[in-house]
């Protein structure tokens, strides 16, 4: 990539992240950043590989970064959601998947977790009620199967969805997912 070009380092950080090379990926985002780039996918970028690198707190800064630039970033909102899920912060949890949902009504995977997050706060018929908006909303079947077994206290499959388990555990840190998942 080229130093006069701070968009080419953020693409390149997005190529590295996606092969996995999270470090490589941060390297490559803090040297667009300190270029200028500010585009909203190569911070959600950096939040979900600083997420990856066990650097949640680090994560948070760089979302409330990005939203208070892009308000209306929903997928920033839910990441930052489960990002507060992940250090127990159950509160900012269900305010940031509240914040997802009232931006893309139809984002049904923040609906899910809204609804598990209900679900674990006792909350059991605001939990359905999610679960319902994320049937209504579409997405993956398989994905709505598990969620809802598990906020309906029905049997739940043995195992998540495979590729909700890999994208889940990449954004949180977690590695050797195909030991798990399948």
């Amino acid at each position: 990539a080229d130093d006069a070009q701070p968009d080419a380092w953020c693409h390149r950080a997005l190529a590295c992240s996606e092969l996995g090379r999270d470090a490589e990926a941060l390297a490559n985002l803090q040297r667009a950043f300190a270029q200028g780039c500010t585009l909203p996918a190569a911070r959600h970028q950096h939040a979900l590989v600083l997420n990856r690198l066990g650097r949640h707190e680090e994560a948070l800064t760089a979302l409330q970064a990005l939203l208070q630039a892009e308000p209306s970033h929903a997928a920033a909102q839910l990441l930052l959601g489960q990002t507060w899920q992940t250090l127990g912060r159950l509160r900012e949890a269900r305010q940031a998947y509240e914040a997802a949902v009232a931006l893309v009504p139809q984002l049904a995977e923040a609906w899910m977790h809204l609804g598990l997050l209900l679900k674990d706060l006792g909350e059991a018929p605001a939990a359905q009620q999610a679960m319902q908006r994320a049937r209504e909303a579409g997405g993956d079947t398989a994905l709505l199967a598990y969620f809802s077994a598990a906020v309906n206290d029905g049997p739940v499959p043995a195992a998540a969805p495979p590729e909700y388990v890999r994208r889940l555990f990449d954004q949180v840190g977690v590695p050797e997912v195909d030991s798990i998942s399948g």
